[in-house]
């Protein structure tokens, strides 16, 4: 467990190495990976143009570098199922998660308020924190909510291929934004001269 900020983070690794691997700190925030990144080495030469630390820095600080270089647009350069939670000198707190939310990461109001990766653990350190839906409400919700569903009241997925900001006043409030989405609403009309132009084989 480590405190910073004002919040409390519970990790879970294999090893030290693990840890430093996915933990950078700078001006004393500390930024922590969930996940896996498949293209490090494209992102590592992509960004030594704007600073020679992406050749060797751990992956945690390579993500920031990202967005300190190439702004909130980089991290669609990112595959793989990934997370970044860090917290801000005024007590908010900011995650970024992968497009395709193969890392799933849940906001959960309790006696405290947590931000998870795990709900299953989550469950076994705090008992009955979860409001469940009704059994019979499940069907109909499932229908209007479709892939956000979650059976808990007192949970929400965060969204995948957003910022999201978490502020503490009273109470606890989110603002996200996104950094990349994908359009697949309508058909991609695309021309293409050389496809076009190809001979006719028969």
């Amino acid at each position: 467990m480590e405190e910073n900020n004002g919040w409390y983070f519970i990790l879970k690794y294999q090893n030290d190495n693990d840890l430093s691997f996915q933990c950078f700190t700078k001006n004393q925030n500390n930024y922590y990976l969930l996940g896996e990144i498949y293209n490090i080495d494209e992102i590592r030469v992509c960004l030594t143009q704007y600073d020679s630390k992406a050749l060797n820095c751990n992956v945690a600080e390579l993500i920031v570098l990202l967005g300190d270089n190439l702004g909130d647009k980089g991290f669609s350069l990112i595959e793989g199922n990934f997370s970044l939670i860090y917290s801000l000198d005024d007590g908010s707190l900011k995650i970024i998660t992968d497009q395709l939310g193969q890392t799933r990461i849940f906001k959960v109001w309790g006696e405290d308020f947590y931000i998870t990766s795990e709900l299953k653990i989550l469950s076994l350190a705090e008992s009955n924190i979860f409001d469940f839906h009704k059994f019979e409400d499940f069907y109909k919700l499932n229908k209007i909510y479709g892939d956000c569903f979650i059976p808990i009241k007192n949970c929400a997925r965060i969204k995948p291929g957003h910022i999201t900001l978490i502020r503490r006043n009273e109470v606890y409030y989110s603002n996200s934004k996104e950094f990349a989405g994908f359009n697949l609403s309508e058909d991609k009309d695309l021309q293409c001269d050389y496809i076009d132009n190809l001979p006719v084989v028969e």
